[in-house]
């Protein structure tokens, strides 16, 4: 078996971020985790051969646990000013939403990392309102975004107006920057990504284990829901 490209990958927290947000998406990329304490690799079970896989980091504003929205606190394996110190560059970065990206409190040690990173990544990725994160940094403009429908218009009304926001849309891919819808949108972007980057044999099998049905990028119901689109798009 050919060995994988190893990417590093951060994994951004915070304070209020929303679980489903990153549990999701990371359930996924967990089975091509690289790091010393899955071993023997999970990828090893199937038939199809990854091309990447990932060494993952889990940053927050400091070193003290981060509490999400429900569930267990989760304790950073680095914090971002310190990423931004030792000058290590992430291959990929995600960032969920939740009530903690709104600019009354997000932090502006995360919102210094998503900007001194973004110009080298090799992929950025959001799930619901990590965009708005996102375009806090200032890294969103002239590219085409998508956020979670509940606070499509809010977002889009105390954002950028090079923003170019795209209302109707499971995920959105733009080059390097793939941004999923609500919440659960941010697993099925997980599984477009996924595709791209070690082909849909393997994310088939990683489907299988999970028992998750693929989704199609335009498959958004709650566009005309909120009232973004007509109910006949």
């Amino acid at each position: 078996m050919s060995q994988p490209q190893i990417l590093s990958f951060a994994l951004c927290l915070f304070d209020g971020a929303q679980l489903l947000d990153y549990a999701g998406p990371m359930d996924l990329f967990g089975f091509l985790d690289n790091t010393p304490r899955h071993d023997p690799k999970q990828w090893k079970q199937f038939k199809a051969n990854p091309n990447v896989a990932f060494d993952f980091s889990y940053i927050g504003p400091t070193s003290e646990p981060v509490q999400p929205t429900s569930g267990p606190a989760v304790i950073p394996t680095a914090t971002y000013d310190e990423i931004l110190s030792s000058g290590k560059q992430f291959d990929v970065i995600l960032v969920p939403g939740g009530r903690g990206v709104r600019p009354e409190v997000i932090p502006e040690s995360l919102l210094r990392f998503i900007k001194v990173q973004t110009p080298l990544v090799k992929y950025l990725l959001s799930v619901c309102t990590g965009s708005w994160a996102l375009a806090q940094a200032g890294v969103l403009e002239d590219r085409r975004a998508t956020t979670n429908k509940s606070v499509f218009l809010e977002v889009e009304g105390r954002t950028s107006t090079a923003i170019d926001w795209v209302r109707k849309a499971r995920w959105v891919e733009d080059g390097n920057l793939w941004t999923a819808s609500g919440v659960t949108a941010g697993i099925d972007m997980a599984v477009a990504w996924l595709e791209h980057i070690n082909g849909p044999h393997l994310t088939l099998e990683i489907r299988s284990d999970i028992e998750y049905s693929k989704a199609e990028q335009d498959s958004d119901e709650w566009a005309a829901f909120y009232g973004l689109v007509s109910k006949m798009q």
